[in-house]
């Protein structure tokens, strides 16, 4: 393959394994090259924990993945992964070396907004 067509052929794969994740107290935002992957309210999240992936083994490969309905992923590399889960059942994996930051964070949001409702 002449690298005129290799070079951004291989740019434009490696952008789309690119997310932006974005948690406030609104909820939880993953975005691609711009583009709404997944958007959660922060009432919708149950809870988060951190577990070791590997996207290949565990969801087929790299990138926005889907394993059955309603078992998400955001794979980008075998290591440690964010595991949200919904009020809806649906589970979200994203994969992050900041995966426990991701978590902790959702809990303490989640935790808040709960105890907002009951007081």
């Amino acid at each position: 393959m002449p690298i005129f067509l290799f070079a951004p052929l291989t740019i434009l794969i490696l952008s789309l394994l690119r997310f932006t994740v974005h948690i406030d107290s609104d909820g939880l935002f993953v975005s691609s090259l711009g583009m709404a992957a997944f958007d959660y309210d922060i009432d919708e999240i149950t809870g988060a924990s951190v577990r070791a992936v590997d996207p290949s083994k565990e969801f087929g490969g790299w990138g926005l993945r889907a394993k059955g309905r309603g078992n998400y992923a955001v794979a980008t590399d075998a290591g440690p992964a964010a595991f949200v889960t919904f009020a809806n059942g649906d589970r979200l994996t994203i994969g992050s070396a900041k995966a426990d930051t991701i978590a902790g964070t959702l809990n303490t949001l989640t935790a808040r907004t709960r105890s907002a409702t009951v007081d």
